[in-house]
């Protein structure tokens, strides 16, 4: 029993150790830093829902602008489906932390609570335009363009750059010719698999496969290279970012274009369903 507790106690240790290496947008000079560590080793590497929520309303309770404690609390609300009561710890967040790299933060996750979680499309598009207004950040304008981005609307973009390029989409050559769009990292974990799948049911499908990722042409490259992929891809580079163009997010996302443009899906490339896809093959 004795030993069983010490290896629990060095384990503990170790994991701590990891996160306070690892975390950089964390404040660690706030008093409740050991509570917050202490809180996402019982949430993350010894599942105990509660008292990973009991440490971390203690860390708020210690410093109440610390943002990463309610965050935190946010994501074990989530995990136990209390999607009520996170909206609740993001408005406290709110009105308790002022800097404008929280505000920022804060923004982000309640837009995406509000639009993915609780599906209320409408409140969601009207929180971005009160945000767009007031601040002026690269996240906000991309939450208001995925959200406006919606289904069964026509996906409008300008000529694209790749290299010394420009390919136009909307071209005549290009009309009545569905496209499948991928938004891709190389940093995602399995993202070989995830390309390798979406190109084979997009081709099964009929459309036409195009690639776009956030990194530089030379990185973008050898990933495609090594991996043996040979899909026409763009690249973000100076007066073209892909992600405010497409309202990107999350990574990876896709679209799938029908014949005029129209977006007949939008999100993960694994999410789609049969159903849907029968249905696209035959438009």
């Amino acid at each position: 029993m004795v030993i069983r507790t010490m290896k629990r106690v060095y384990q503990t240790f170790l994991i701590i150790l990891i996160f306070v290496v690892s975390s950089h947008s964390i404040d660690k000079t706030s008093p409740s830093i050991y509570h917050y560590y202490k809180a996402m080793v019982n949430y993350r590497f010894f599942f105990d829902i509660k008292r990973a929520r009991r440490l971390f309303a203690l860390a708020i309770k210690r410093d109440e602008s610390f943002l990463a404690a309610y965050m935190g609390i946010a994501r074990v609300y989530r995990k136990m489906g209390w999607y009520k009561s996170i909206k609740k710890i993001y408005d406290r967040a709110w009105n308790d932390c002022r800097e404008p790299w929280q505000r920022k933060i804060l923004i982000t996750e309640k837009a995406r609570l509000l639009y993915d979680v609780f599906n209320n499309r409408p409140k969601a598009r009207a929180f971005m335009n009160w945000v767009t207004k007031r601040y002026k950040f690269r996240q906000a304008r991309i939450l208001k363009r995925r959200f406006y981005l919606d289904k069964n609307r026509i996906l409008r973009f300008p000529v694209l750059k790749r290299r010394t390029k420009k390919i136009d989409l909307w071209h005549k050559k290009y009309n009545r010719r569905k496209f499948s769009l991928l938004f891709w990292h190389p940093d995602v974990p399995d993202i070989r698999r995830i390309i390798y799948r979406w190109r084979r049911k997009a081709r099964r499908l009929g459309f036409t496969t195009v690639l776009f990722t956030p990194v530089s042409r030379q990185r973008a490259v050898t990933f495609l290279r090594q991996n043996r992929i040979r899909i026409n891809t763009f690249y973000s580079q100076k007066g073209q970012d892909l992600a405010e163009i497409f309202g990107i997010d999350l990574i990876p996302h896709c679209y799938y274009l029908g014949r005029y443009k129209e977006i007949l899906f939008s999100g993960h490339p694994d999410h789609i369903s049969w159903r849907l896809a029968i249905k696209m093959m035959r438009l």
